[in-house]
Parts: C-alpha cells; structure tokens; sequence
C-alpha cells in the first residue's frame, strides 16, 4: 500500500507555488488590463447556523451553487465527489436508493436502518437519519454545503465524517424554466420549476419537478444459451439470448413549497416532496466466482444444477464475463454482462448434506428484477426576529420511505446468495435555535429530537450455507434528544474564538423475526425417517423472538480560533469531535451472534487559510488535519459459532457488526477557483489522505481474517485531484457558447474492510464535457454533454465474499460507459 506519511506536504508546497506563480503573473498581466467584469462569486452558507462568507468561515467547506452544479452538468448529489476533497459518495449496491458516504476516510456503506451513516445528510436543514432515501435528484437546488470534519457540535448526530447540506430555492426567488432532454440508452428527462406570487409582498409558492427514465446498461444473458452444452436450461427469448438490461433507472420527483411572511419579523416556510421511484435492480457483474477449493474440505455443499451430472457452480470462473479471472476461451468478454436471473431452480431444500434432501413448497423460485422507493416529507419552519440582536428558529418535519429490491449477490444463474429486500422507515424531527448577539459575543442553543421507526423484512436464500428464510419484519425503534450551544468571540476586529458543546442521548432496539419461506417456525419439520440429523433452517433455532437494546449519551465539543492577516486572507485553527451511533447486530445467524456495539468516536485537529486574491479573481483555500480515529465499527464475516453441535458439519455464516481498533488519519486538502480571463474560469481541487491503524482488539475480531493494521477503511482514496476549464465565446447577436471541460483522477480504493486484491477498485481518471449556447435575449439553452468522455470503465464498489464460508464469488458495480446525453431549456 502506498502511505502518504510525508507527500502530503511536499504536494501542498509543489501545488502552492503553483498557485503563487499564477498568481503573480496573472497580477502583471491584470496590470496592462482594464478592471474586470469576472469576479469569484461570493457563496453565503450556513454552516455555523448563521449567514457567513463561505471564505469567512472557519471550516472546510466546499461550497457549490446551483448554476455551477448546471454548469458541470450535475444532477445527483454523489456527483458532487468530483470537485470535494476527501469526499466520496456513490450510488449504493444493494439499495440503489441508498448512498455509500465516507468523508476522510469516515462513513458507512450497508443501508439497513440498524446501522448508523458515517457523514450527516441534510435538505432545507432536515436530517436524514439513513443511508437509504439519500442518493437525491439535485431538484431546484440553491447550493450544496458540503463540510469536512466532524459536525458535533452543530450538525451532531452522525455527523463524524462530515456533513452534506443541501439548500432548495425559496419561493419568490425567480428563476422559472422547463428543461427536456434525452441521450444514451433512449434516456428521457424533463424538470422544471414554476415559481408564483400568490399575495403580493405576502405569499408565495413554488412547484418543481423532474421525471427521468432510461434503459440499463449491463446486459443480462442466458447462460445456457450463450453456453450451449453446459448443462443449463436454454430460455431464449424475443431478444435471443439478451433477458432484460440492469441499471435502468424510471423515476418522477416532486416539491411544493410555499413561503408566508406573517409580519415584518415572522416568515413561516413549509415544503413538501415526493418521490416514485421504479427503477430496476442495481447493476452487479461477477469479478471472481470460485468455489472448488472450500468445497473440497467437505465443510461446504457442493452446489448443483438439478438434474445435472455433476458439480457444476463457478467451476473455474465459469460465470466471470470480464478480467483477469474471465475464461480465455469463453465467447462473452465484455464487462457489462451479468448472468443473473434471480432464479432458485432447486425443487428440494438440502437438509442434511448430499445424502438427505427434504421437499419444500418455496422452492422453485423466481424473483422479479425491481429497486424502488418511494419517499415524502413535510417541514415547516418558522423564523422570527424577536428584535435586532436576536432571532428563534422553530423547524418541524416527517419522512417516510418504503423501498424493495432484490439482489443476487453471486451475480450468476445459481440461487448461492439471493436476497428480496423491503425496508419502511419513518422518521419525526423537531429543532429549535436561538441565535443572538451579546456585546462582542454571537451565540446560539438548541435542542434536537428525533424519533423513527424502522422495518426490515427479507427472503434470505443461502444456499451455500443451506438456509432460506424470511427476515423480519424486524421492528428497529430509535430516539435521539440533544442540546447544544455554541458562541463566537469577537475579540479584535480581525481575531475571533469559537466554542460549541452538545450533549446527545440515544436509545435504539431491535426485535429479531425468522420463519420459513411458507411462515412456519424453523426447524419445525424435517426427514421423517428414524434418526434423521437435521431439520430444516435448523441452524436460525433460537433467533426468533429475540430482543435487544441499545442506549448511550455522548458529549462532543468544538474550539476554533480565526484571524484575519488581512481584507484576502484568514487563517484559522480548530479542535473538534464527533461520533456515530452504535446499536445491535441486525443479522444474527445464531442466538450467539446477538451483540451489541459501541459508538465510534473522533477527535479532529485542523488548521487552514482562506485567501481571495487578485482583486477576487482567484480563491484558494487549504487545510489541514489530523485525527485520532477511536472504535472503529467493521462488518465481520468470521464470528461466534453455536454451542451445539451443527450436525452437517456446514461453516456457519456472519455479517457482525463490531468494534475492531482505532486508527490515526492525515491528510491535505486544496481548492482553488481562477478567473485567469474574463472569459476563461479555471477551478482545481486536490486530497492527500493518509490512513493508518494503530491498534485492534482481537476478542472483538473472534478470529476474523481481518488484518486491519495493513488495511484501510473502505472507499478511501489516498488522491484525489480535479481541474475544470470553462470558456465562453461571445457570439454578437447571436448569444453566447460556453465549453467545459472537467477531469477528476481518484486512486484505488477498497471494498471491503478486509483490503484484498480481489475487492481493491482500481485507480481512475474521469473526463467530461459540457457545452451550452444561450441565446441573445437568455431565454433559451441548449447543451450538450458528453460524460465519461474516454470511456473508462470503473467500478463503484465491490462486494467481497470470496472469503473461507461464504459465497465463494466477488460482484462489482460498474459505473455507466461513455454516455451522450442533450437538453433544451426555456427560462421564463
């Protein structure tokens, strides 16, 4: 592995030279030029729960407007990645709905409710308390807050990583149009906002939305009949051996919000969204796929097709359609293929080894390819300035989500590992602030309270472990109360100090649930001859009906210190904290697999500048940081095993959250946006992140093949870089045409805790194109992008199960090819 120990710093010299060079020779030449037009625009943000300059705030923060993210041609949030140090988001695997967010090297990537999210999502300041409902359309958007570090004190709950904070357009801000587009893989788009006065100086509405549907991009193939011989049922259809795409996306979003100023000092503020989502099974493509050498131990049930002669599954990465483990000879060599079917063709449940099989009514089986979500909320705030020097702020709100997926986690034609998700959840917020002003003094407390429910229900089918069950509905109640408060000193007119604490209680339980596919009891019924070793899903004996809580209460704080050098430049240094929750493990396979875990814990020291130069023709901004890393929270695959005596002798699974060490981690962050022309913009970012463990508890690890002080956490690049260029072309009378182009490099990252070459995701360059035209009067756009410009294939993430008990396999999510996609906008 690559450390970064000391090229952080040579990196942050090497690229502010750079910086200072082009500085210096763009003031000489600014010299012989009339004052420009062009200017950095001035971004005002949140963050400290009062309206600051983002360059006069002491955080690290990247602040993106709504007409950069059209610029980049930016839609989702995860793409906002590109341009954020240290940030990576991504689509999730097995709940597309959900997000993989990990900020410094902090995050989490498993979607169900039981587990806590590493970096804190907000929309109009309303948390999202889960990883599922957060990949979010970039509807209407204002700007886009993304900060660094831990939010303890403010942000708090979960927000060790870091915060994304996403900020819609109010009513009565303008900015109407209608937007409808197409492109690659017969993608349609069409959004839009209207925005209406329905009371002069007095109310106001806005109404957006947005419908989007698109085919898949990795194609399904029938195995028998891209194989003839191999001993698999042909099903040939209209398409030929093509049974369908995955990745296809079919969604329709919406928001209505209304704006009330009640009086000179009260506005009231309520919003509501909706979102349909009925999009097809996220795309998974096998990578390795191999199980002969644990099936050779006689630990393991040799998997085969009824009816066949003979072991026929993964035999030597035969369902590999891609890569160093793909079949040379094989006639499929192409990446974007899967074999999946969703298909169980067993028609008896193997009980009790190769010798003793028992017939089921839940087998065969099929299940539909489907990820979909459907999601609303409602928020009211009020704002009231009681007087000049002091303000209350009162927010309310509900959510409420209900998603379905499948996933067949092998991604081949054999039912190993198959799973039919349903997660609901709902959640209720209430926060309230007073922020104010005392002589030299801004301050400002509140208190916080969430409470949620969740339930997860799943049809389990592991056959490599010879079980298939229903999970759930599993209940999983949770409430949160904090306090907080936070002051700002004013001591100079150029020296500031800062101090914030919040004081958290969490509680949260968990109810387990196993019964069989037909919803009778496990092991209620097996062989009836004398004798007979085993029943079936015997080894779930004893999980039903189990319960377990978890409750906890943190105190995180924050001290920072800022100094104005002078009008261009601050600097600033800053301690804080910040944790995420811990709970009860989800997925017991086994009575002794019911744990709970602790929160994790962080400790953050930064320092950094924020400088606007040239007349505000350059901002450059850097950071720096270094964190004490405590409890870290892995998903173990190796943990308790029964007391009894499990009479086929079949390696017993797990997917355990726990509690394995701590770890140090560093890192350098730069940004930096140039107008070096009045026409030409150039922006860049750059990340150095050094990750080490330094210690691990090995009772916690149980024997785990976990090595975490050789390993990194997941989706943790060491570099990331981007440089933008932007140009307009003024066209005398005939409008304008602007040309972007944007290219972001990320190194390897893992996909797994356990740091394998089998779930390592290779390094990455990313170009893409823009170019619009907007016509004289700037009533009409038209645009055209090209993303994924030099067709680079790459991978989101990689799901590891390749490991001694498991699956056998490894599936990746390939992120879409070179893609064309077009728009015409009417702005009214």
């Amino acid at each position: 592995m690559i450390r970064l120990a000391k090229q952080p710093q040579r990196w942050a010299i090497l690229l502010g030279a750079l910086f200072v060079v082009g500085s210096v020779n763009a003031q000489e030449q600014s010299d012989d030029q009339q004052e420009s037009d062009k200017l950095i625009e001035e971004v005002i943000v949140t963050a400290t729960f009062r309206e600051t300059n983002v360059q006069e705030t002491p955080l690290a923060i990247t602040a993106i407007t709504g007409d950069t993210l059209d610029a980049r041609a930016q839609s989702n949030i995860f793409q906002v990645t590109a341009q954020s140090p240290n940030v990576t988001l991504k689509p999730g695997g097995q709940a597309r709905s959900g997000m993989l967010a990990y900020i410094r090297g902090v995050g989490q990537s498993d979607f169900i409710a039981a587990l806590e999210p590493g970096v804190g999502i907000y929309v109009d300041d309303v948390y999202y308390a889960q990883l599922t409902g957060s990949l979010l359309d970039l509807l209407d958007v204002s700007r886009v807050e993304v900060l660094r570090g831990p939010q303890g004190t403010l942000s708090g709950r979960n927000s060790i990583g870091g915060a994304i904070k996403i900020y819609s357009k109010k009513p009565g801000d303008g900015g109407e149009f209608i937007r409808v587009g197409g492109g690659s893989f017969n993608q349609v788009d069409v959004r839009g906002t209207m925005d209406m006065t329905l009371i002069k100086d007095t109310l106001w509405a806005r109404v957006s939305g947005a419908a989007k549907t698109r085919d898949g991009y990795v194609k399904v193939l029938d195995y028998g009949c891209t194989h003839p011989g191999s001993g698999f049922p042909i099903n040939r259809g209209a398409n030929g051996c093509l049974l369908g795409t995955q990745g296809d996306q079919d969604y329709t979003t919406g928001r209505v919000a209304v704006r009330w100023a009640a009086s000179d000092d009260v506005e009231v503020n309520v919003i509501g969204d909706y979102l349909n989502d009925r999009s097809g099974t996220a795309p998974g493509v096998a990578t390795y796929a191999d199980r002969r050498a644990m099936e050779a131990t006689g630990l393991f049930p040799v998997i085969t097709l009824p009816g066949s002669n003979g072991p026929l599954y993964y035999y030597d990465n035969i369902f590999v359609p891609y890569g160093p483990y793909h079949n040379p000879g094989d006639p499929i060599n192409d990446p974007y293929v899967t074999y999946s079917t969703f298909a169980d063709y067993g028609e008896q449940y193997l009980a009790a080894g190769p010798t003793v099989t028992i017939p089921v009514s839940w087998k065969p089986t099929v299940l539909p390819s489907r990820n979909y979500i459907k999601q609303w909320g409602l928020s009211a705030r009020v704002d009231w300035t009681i007087n000049d020097n002091m303000s209350f702020l009162w927010l309310t709100a509900y959510r409420e989500y209900n998603t379905w997926s499948t996933w067949d986690e092998d991604a081949s034609p054999f039912a190993v590992n198959m799973l039919d998700n349903k997660l609901d959840n709902y959640q209720f917020t209430q926060e309230v602030r007073l922020n104010g002003t005392a002589g030299p003094v801004d301050y400002t407390v509140g208190a916080f309270y969430l409470k949620q429910n969740s339930h997860y229900e799943a049809r389990v089918d592991l056959n490599y472990a010879l079980i298939d069950f229903v999970h759930g509905p599993d209940p999983t109640p949770a409430d949160t109360k904090a306090v907080f408060a936070n002051g700002e000193w004013h001591l100079t007119d150029r020296l500031n100090l800062s101090a914030g604490v919040r004081y958290s209680e969490e509680y949260k339980g968990y109810t387990h649930h196993r019964h069989n596919p037909d919803g009778s009891d496990v092991g209620s019924f097996g062989p009836t001859f004398p004798g007979a070793p085993d029943l079936i899903n015997i080894r779930l004996t004893g999980v039903n009906g189990l319960h377990a809580d978890f409750s906890d209460s943190r105190t995180d704080y924050r001290v920072a210190a800022d100094f104005a050098v002078n009008d261009d430049l601050m600097v600033y240094g800053s301690v804080s904290t910040g944790y995420k929750g811990g709970g009860v493990n989800p997925r017991p396979f086994f009575p002794e697999q019911l744990k709970t875990f602790n929160p994790e814990t962080l400790t953050s020291y930064e320092v950094g500048f924020k400088s606007t130069l040239l007349d505000q023709r350059l901002q450059f901004n850097a950071a720096a940081f270094y964190t004490d890393y405590s409890d870290i929270q892995l998903i173990l695959t190796q943990c308790e095993v029964p007391t009894f005596i499990d009479p086929d002798g079949i390696a017993p699974p797990c997917l355990k959250p726990a509690n394995v060490g701590d770890a140090h981690i560093k890192g350098v962050e730069l940004e930096a946006h140039w107008y070096a022309t009045d026409s030409l913009l150039i922006d860049a970012m750059a990340s150095f992140l050094n990750f080490e463990y330094t210690k691990v508890d090995p009772l916690a690890l149980q024997g785990s093949s976990i090595a975490p002080l050789d390993m990194i956490t997941p989706q943790t690049p060491e570099t990331k870089w981007n440089l933008g260029i932007q140009y307009e072309f003024p066209m005398t009378g005939l409008g304008q045409l602007t040309l972007r182009a944007d290219g972001w490099y990320q190194s390897k990252t893992y996909g797994d805790a356990t740091n394998s070459p089998l779930n390592e995701i290779d390094a990455y360059t990313l170009v893409n194109l823009v170019a619009w035209w907007d016509s004289p009067d700037s009533n009409w756009r038209f645009q055209f992008e090209v993303q994924n410009a030099t067709d680079e294939l790459y991978y989101y993430d990689k799901y590891d199960q390749s490991g001694f008990g498991s699956v056998g396999s490894v599936m990746a999510y390939p992120a879409m090819p070179r893609t064309f996609d077009f728009s015409f906008t009417r702005y009214f």
